[in-house]
């Protein structure tokens, strides 16, 4: 993990939703053994399995939601909600981003936030490039003005695709590990 106040703009690339879950889940419960709340913006079958690892993990997450730790939100619903005419708003973007930390009550209180995110590895995933690279941006200031782990998911990407997966590295800090650890990016 890096220094106490260091902002984190961490990305994770799986290959299985299995791996995904497991990975991400040790990540959110990691920060509730430290008193850090958690958002979840994900499609729905991914969130299923992260909650399902958080279980396994010996978290309480209906407690956790009750008691404003744990904010889960539909990606895909978020995606078309922050879009005009099929495109991404930038500030749309930063309006939902902000209502999403503002369900915390903690998030005011200076507890860093661990927010796991694949909006942007849909984007990716879709061939809107663009978007993707803008809507990191949205993560990057969200992230240094509040001081939130910010941890985005993309599908593993093949060996001819080392230009997308070196843009994507331009804009993280770190890299997590499928063991859970994060590696500072050095570019």
């Amino acid at each position: 993990m890096p220094p106490e106040g260091v902002p984190c703009h961490a990305v994770y690339f799986y290959r299985h939703l299995d791996e995904l879950s497991r990975t991400v889940g040790g990540f959110v419960a990691d920060g509730f053994g430290l008193d850090q709340p958690a958002i979840l913006l994900a499609r729905p079958e991914v969130c299923d399995g992260i909650e399902r690892t958080l279980v396994r993990l010996g978290v309480d997450v209906e407690a956790e939601e009750r008691h404003a730790r744990l904010v889960v939100a539909d990606a895909v619903a978020t995606l078309e909600s922050i879009s005009i005419d099929g495109r991404l708003d930038g500030n749309r973007a930063h309006a939902v981003i902000g209502g999403l930390l503002n369900r915390l009550p903690v998030a005011t209180n200076g507890a860093t936030v661990r927010f796991y995110g694949e909006m942007a590895g849909m984007l990716w995933r879709a061939g809107r490039y663009v978007e993707a690279l803008e809507l990191e941006d949205v993560r990057t200031a969200w992230n240094t003005r509040y001081g939130v782990m910010m941890l985005c998911g993309y599908s593993s990407l093949d060996r001819a695709e080392r230009s997308s997966h070196d843009a994507i590295c331009t804009f993280h800090s770190h890299l997590l590990s499928d063991t859970g650890q994060l590696e500072a990016i050095l570019l």
